[in-house]
């Protein structure tokens, strides 16, 4: 039975159907639909906004080995790689070595490969989609402009069966300027575009070699060695008591001792009739100091502090790198989860001297301030507030000036 997954950063796709899923739920999709995905040969398909891809040319005197290749394409992909989180290819276009380099969050990897480890699904291929959609440029000896409306609204610069870039959000005129400039075109390259009516993803997935010679085949393996789950937090704790063991696990009760509660009242009770008269006592001592005209009143308890009630965990921030430092995006990411910040997503922007926070209305200082100074090495500005229609609550973009 052979059946395809598309995995994309908020959605699953499998057998027609799509399904919200999130860290915790990965596994429950796979589970509930655990007779529909079989377990002959199933393969996923990576979406846009979860993979990364980049193609250079072979420089002079490099050596292809998987190590100086994943040296090179660290220098034009947004996240930090890593051996077992990308691959590569080699493409010959116009007489001249190409590499083709695809890559995956390790993070993002460790959600997919722990939900097909606990549902026992036979996964063969894991590829991004734009490298699907790029064979269609196969025949092609200069670059296509792929537009594809299906899972995901997308546009693809490839030539030769080599993908140069993807795009989901950029306008028309940005794309054509930037091939133009890229592939010293003299024209805006040939448009082709292609939805269900005449592309089967199916088709092409399985299509694609998933055994071969490295420099061959492209496709990112599900992690052998998985992560210990973190306990769960409500779980890890609670009292011992709290716990619900199973009826055979379940331990039988000691007598009680029924005069321990009615000692409990008596100590409860003097407890609360000391703290009484020691309150009356102190505000009828000093119920307000003055020294040399200036009042002073008793500090707030830390508990009535608003910041107890304020949780990183509740802001979803973005990070882009504009400071033209590799995987400077990814750091920031890993020093904010390490904060508690949940969700923490990260990308590319132009380059910028200087960097800049922007925040919704409703963040409060507090978090911006948490935020900022995780990026000790360079200087941030706070800047607009984002408005409430933005996807995240915090927008940060990285500059080059350093503090």
């Amino acid at each position: 039975m052979k059946q395809i997954i598309y995995v994309t950063k908020k959605k699953v796709w499998l057998d027609g159907a799509s399904f919200d899923w999130n860290e915790k739920k990965l596994t429950e999709v796979f589970k509930a639909n655990r007779e529909k995905i079989g377990s002959s040969d199933v393969r996923i398909v990576l979406g846009n906004d979860v993979s990364y891809l980049c193609a250079f040319p072979q420089k002079e005197g490099l050596n292809l080995t998987r190590e100086s290749v994943a040296l090179e394409a660290g220098n034009y992909l947004p996240i930090v790689i890593e051996d077992d989180t990308f691959d590569w290819s080699m493409v010959v276009m116009n007489k001249k070595v190409w590499i083709q380099a695809i890559a995956v969050d390790k993070q993002l990897l460790e959600f997919i490969s722990r939900a097909v480890k606990e549902n026992k699904i036979n996964v063969n291929l894991m590829i991004p989609i734009g490298i699907l959609l790029g064979q269609l440029s196969v025949e092609k000896k200069t670059p296509v402009l792929i537009r594809w409306t299906g899972q995901e609204n997308l546009s693809v610069l490839a030539a030769g069966g080599l993908v140069d870039s993807v795009y989901a959000d950029s306008s028309d005129e940005q794309i054509m300027s930037f091939a133009q400039n890229r592939w010293a075109l003299d024209v805006s390259p040939e448009v082709v575009t292609v939805n269900d009516s005449n592309f089967n993803l199916n088709d092409m997935v399985f299509a694609e070699k998933n055994k071969g010679e490295d420099a061959n085949i492209l496709n990112i393996p599900m992690f052998k060695k998985l992560q210990p789950e973190k306990p769960d937090p409500i779980l890890a704790n609670a009292p011992q008591s709290d716990i619900v063991l199973g009826e055979a696990e379940k331990k039988p009760e000691p007598a009680k001792d029924r005069r321990l509660p009615l000692l409990v009242l008596v100590v409860i009770f003097i407890l609360g009739c000391s703290f009484w008269i020691y309150r009356v006592s102190q505000k009828n001592i000093n119920p307000v100091r003055v020294e040399q005209g200036v009042q002073t009143t008793p500090s707030p308890s830390p508990l009535a502090s608003p910041s107890a009630s304020i949780s990183p965990s509740d802001y979803s921030v973005q990070v882009l790198n504009g400071s033209g430092v590799n995987g400077l995006a990814a750091k920031i990411r890993d020093s904010l989860t390490a904060e508690g910040f949940v969700n923490v997503e990260i990308g590319n922007s132009p380059d910028t001297e200087v960097g800049t926070i922007r925040s919704k209305a409703t963040v409060p200082s507090m978090i911006t301030e948490t935020v900022i100074s995780k990026i000790s090495g360079n200087v941030i500005d706070k800047s607009d507030p984002l408005t409430e229609e933005n996807d995240f609550d915090l927008v940060v973009v990285i500059g080059s000036r350093t503090k």
